[in-house]
């Protein structure tokens, strides 16, 4: 067997097979289409409409305002309890966000807005950040509307660009990734190599052959088991085992190997020496 174009091969494996498992299995055409349809009136829905009609907030030089007495918790929407809490009066508290804290009465907070600092919790921890002295802004409903209004067809025609051309990215990214791994493959399959002295055999050759076993595992785990048999037959196959690539890609190197051996250049036969002529002496 011989192996041609390794490289080449991995490249177009991974073209063909990232755009259709984009566009048909993780995100298909239908999905996004109806996901930017309704983005507008799910925004609507969900955050222009579940802002209170006569709720005002303002900054001023940092310092936060509002037209409500606090505190006073703004719910992101009316089945759960989760919302921003205001609390122009009261100091930074650590026990904000406890179960019983000081706002429980009042929602569930996930962030909460002082006179001019905020808090939120980031990674089990309470982070407490102070608003910029140069912050001069209104928040209500009109201001809320025009943003979106302003800002979303750019959002939908960013987000519709991302869609097609994340894949080809993605392209990109996991191709160099692929011929940088397989330098550890064939680093492997090298040494196994030259522990079965299956005889002088350059590294670029190793290198080639290892990238082409690689694809073909490549190709039944993404085609053969995450496509078909996963995908179309609705399983959950788990093909893979501890070191199940460097174990496969080098007993395939040396089985490779052994069967096609690298040959042995024939050496050019030597010319005879040139014997120089016996010179006949001159008569006079």
């Amino acid at each position: 067997m011989q192996i041609n174009h390794p490289i080449r091969n991995l490249f177009l494996l991974i073209l063909v097979v990232f755009p259709i498992n984009w566009f048909i299995f993780v995100f298909p055409f239908k999905t996004a289409n109806e996901f930017f349809t309704n983005l507008p009136t799910y925004v609507s829905t969900s955050v222009i409409d579940q802002y209170p009609e006569d709720l005002k907030v303002t900054v001023k030089n940092g310092e936060v305002g509002l037209n409500r007495a606090t505190p006073y918790c703004l719910k992101l929407n009316d089945t759960e309890k989760m919302g921003i809490v205001f609390d122009t009066t009261a100091e930074p508290k650590v026990t904000a966000f406890d179960v019983g804290g000081p706002y429980s009465d009042l929602c569930e907070p996930i962030v909460v807005v002082g006179s001019n600092y905020y808090m939120y919790v980031e990674k089990e921890q309470i982070k407490i950040s102070k608003i910029t002295p140069q912050a001069n802004f209104t928040i209500d409903k009109p201001s809320i509307t025009n943003f979106v209004d302003k800002y979303l067809p750019a959002v939908i025609s960013f987000g519709k660009n991302a869609y097609y051309t994340l894949p080809f990215v993605g392209v990109v990214l996991a191709f160099g990734f692929f011929l940088l791994n397989n330098f550890w493959y064939s680093f492997i399959a090298q040494l196994f190599v030259k522990m079965f002295k299956l005889g002088d055999i350059k590294s670029s050759d190793v290198y080639s052959v290892t990238l082409f076993f690689y694809s073909v595992i490549n190709f039944i785990q993404w085609v053969i088991v995450d496509d078909i048999i996963n995908q179309l037959f609705k399983q959950s196959l788990v093909l893979t085992f501890p070191f199940m690539n460097t174990i496969l890609i080098s007993i395939a190197t040396v089985v490779y190997f052994k069967n096609n051996p690298p040959s042995i250049p024939t050496p050019e036969p030597t010319p005879p020496p040139v014997q120089n002529p016996v010179s006949t002496p001159e008569i006079r």
